[in-house]
């Protein structure tokens, strides 16, 4: 019972919103709860891109060409705002591996499940995990993968 509000800022924008027909989520995640299986897919019931624009997604298919690439985290912490306002937080990614990364970019509570986009385009390239509770600095990130990817192409 939840509600997508693209571009939300303590208010709707231009009232459009849409529900969830689908939702896909790594195969892996019920059996080991692995950073790079924390990702959900989820399948809105209206086509609100046509309205608003759709964010673009990017695979890398070496690690070594993610190594300190410059990013952007978005996403709406619990404070300050209390979840009304889209926040973001710009830093370089490292300890790439084949599904997840490490990041500069300070996240907060309640930014998880938000994209971390390229600076220089704006393509999505991982999902907000969270941050190391023994490295608050250090946040982690999702891998988008080809698998991702595809099952974005499968559903649009």
């Amino acid at each position: 019972n939840w509600i997508a509000y693209p571009g939300y800022n303590n208010g709707t924008y231009k009232g459009i919103s849409s529900g969830w027909s689908r939702i896909y989520y790594s195969p892996n995640w019920k059996n080991g709860h692995a950073n790079q299986d924390d990702w959900c897919l989820c399948i809105l019931n209206n086509s609100i891109g046509s309205q608003v624009g759709w964010y673009g997604s990017m695979s890398y298919g070496s690690s070594s060409d993610m190594k300190n690439l410059e990013v952007k985290a978005l996403g709406y912490p619990e404070s300050p705002g209390h979840t009304e306002y889209q926040m973001f937080s710009t830093g370089t990614l490292s300890n790439i591996s084949s599904g997840k990364f490490d990041m500069s970019a300070p996240i907060s509570e309640g930014m998880s499940g938000g994209p971390i986009s390229r600076t220089s385009d704006y393509y999505a390239v991982g999902i907000i995990k969270g941050y190391y509770t023994f490295r608050p600095e250090t946040s982690i990130g999702v891998r988008i993968t080809e698998d991702i990817i595809n099952l974005i192409r499968e559903n649009t």
